[in-house]
């Protein structure tokens, strides 16, 4: 992020919306005129069907985004370009075009790190339902 937008400084940190709720999102600048949350899921789950829960969460974010400050730049960060590309095809049509939506890709190292944490929660969900 700092980046992309140098002179920027970005952490994790509250922002209250529109309509009084708080919400934490991943990277706020320092000024607040930024803000930006990071999508790290799949295309598909362990079993090749959609998935639909990390879905399900990339629209609250997106309700979320309607919350904040016409002016902030508001982003939303993928870390798998196929899931990127899903959101885009999900959320087609719903006036999100202000939306900033970027594709990172990860180094090896992390991206070797989130695959294994993902292999992690998806052996705990089986193992709940077995």
């Amino acid at each position: 992020m700092a980046f992309e937008y140098p002179g920027h400084e970005f952490k994790e940190t509250s922002v209250t919306l529109k309509w009084g709720r708080v919400h934490k999102f991943d990277a706020v600048s320092e000024d607040g005129s930024i803000v930006a949350e990071i999508l790290s899921n799949g295309a598909k789950t362990r079993g090749g069907k959609e998935n639909t829960g990390g879905v399900r969460k990339a629209e609250g974010d997106l309700l979320r985004f309607h919350g904040i400050n016409d002016q902030t730049i508001k982003i939303m960060v993928f870390t798998d370009a196929d899931f990127l590309e899903l959101i885009n095809r999900r959320t087609a049509g719903l006036g999100i075009e202000r939306l900033e939506r970027v594709h990172c890709k990860l180094p090896a190292k992390l991206e070797s790190l989130l695959q294994e944490t993902r292999k992690n929660s998806s052996n705990e969900q089986r193992a709940r339902t077995d």
